[in-house]
């Protein structure tokens, strides 16, 4: 066997062994990454801040709600506005529970087809009664997608807070242990990947 034969011989396993752990190392990557998709990237807020109002967007309005509710207690926000009349009832519940007068509450009735439509709803709702600041409460798997959407379709104008609900039930630590998790975490990368790749007037 001539050396040169005897050299691509030897080459050959040691780039099989290569190539193998490249990929063990991308697997891993990957599967770290996957794992951490939920709580370190999804899951953000902005710090506090008095606000002119409150919105609490459709979904989840017992954690929603209350979230709102106290953060009117402390006078963070002047009013509360509810996007999903379907949810009315029982958020004025969690307010009355929690001593939120009704004068500062405010219902629409918009049947809006996804985030984007229904954050510019409330756009041209600010736009037309006048308001300088926001705040968006959702819970801890929407807040990324809200921000992106908000500074996408308007410029951050009127500024938005993005908060999340204290006692939102999301294990986003541990997303991928329940259906529930795992259908949220796909859910909003699905979305942020539209939000990312698609015209604002799309959306």
């Amino acid at each position: 066997m001539s050396p040169a034969t005897l050299s691509k011989t030897t080459l050959k396993p040691r780039a099989r062994w290569q190539r193998a752990m490249w990929a063990l190392f991308v697997m891993t990557l990957a599967g770290f990454s996957l794992r951490h998709a939920g709580d370190d990237f999804l899951a953000v807020e902005d710090s506090l801040a008095p606000a002119e109002i409150a919105v609490v967007l459709g979904g989840d309005p017992e954690f929603r709600g209350a979230e709102a509710a106290r953060l009117y207690e402390q006078g963070l926000a002047g009013q509360i506005w509810l996007t999903a009349s379907l949810e009315d009832t029982y958020s004025r519940e969690v307010f009355e529970r929690m001593g939120v007068p009704r004068s500062v509450v405010r219902v629409f009735d918009w049947h809006q087809a996804n985030t984007a439509s229904e954050l510019r709803a409330i756009a041209c709702e600010i736009q037309t009664s006048g308001g300088d600041s926001i705040m968006f409460v959702t819970s801890t798997y929407h807040s990324r997608r809200v921000k992106e959407l908000w500074q996408k379709l308007t410029g951050d104008h009127p500024h938005a807070i993005v908060r999340y609900a204290r006692k939102d039930v999301a294990d986003t630590k541990h997303w991928w242990r329940t259906s529930y998790g795992a259908r949220s975490v796909w859910h909003e990368w699905f979305g942020l990947l539209r939000a990312w790749i698609t015209p604002a007037r799309w959306l």
